[in-house]
């Protein structure tokens, strides 16, 4: 799932490797919150088999990350910003098999610790590569973090 907003150039990247994964995902959800730069037209040509939301005024990511999140149909769902994209092509594959490794996984994260070209100030969460990070929640959930699956 993406959501974006006036950032057509940045989506159209994203897209490109979108379409380059093997295997395909099994569904794509975008959202266009708010979006006045030809971001709908681009997605409904890029992506036709996508199911596009278009928010004619803005929620914010947040909101609009919530909605797709409710209208996913697929047990795994891999959220993407506008300007991030997977570095591998088997990514789906292999985030999947962290899931099926782990049946009490809840969430994964994924960082490269690199700093963001469009954010300055925006600090990396470690400083080198790791292998992986795991937090324990109650309840028995757990999250695992593994870094440069994402290009940021």
């Amino acid at each position: 799932m993406i959501t974006t907003r006036n950032r057509v150039e940045d989506l159209r990247r994203t897209c490109e490797v979108l379409l380059r994964l093997a295997p395909a995902p099994l569904e794509i959800l975008s959202t266009a919150d708010g979006c006045t730069d030809g971001t709908v037209e681009f997605v409904r040509s890029a992506l036709p088999g996508a199911r596009l939301t278009v928010n004619e005024v803005g929620c914010g990511s947040v909101a609009a990350r919530d909605r797709m999140m409710r209208e996913a149909r697929r047990d795994l769902v891999f959220a993407l910003d506008d300007d991030s994209y997977p570095e591998q092509p088997d990514c789906l594959a292999r985030v999947a098999s962290v899931f099926e490794k782990r049946p009490r996984l809840a969430v994964a994260i994924f960082r490269s610790g690199r700093m963001s070209t469009r954010n300055p100030f925006r600090k990396p969460i470690w400083r080198r590569p790791v292998d992986a990070f795991v937090c324990q929640f109650g309840g028995g959930l757990e999250a695992v973090g593994v870094p440069a699956v994402a290009r940021f």
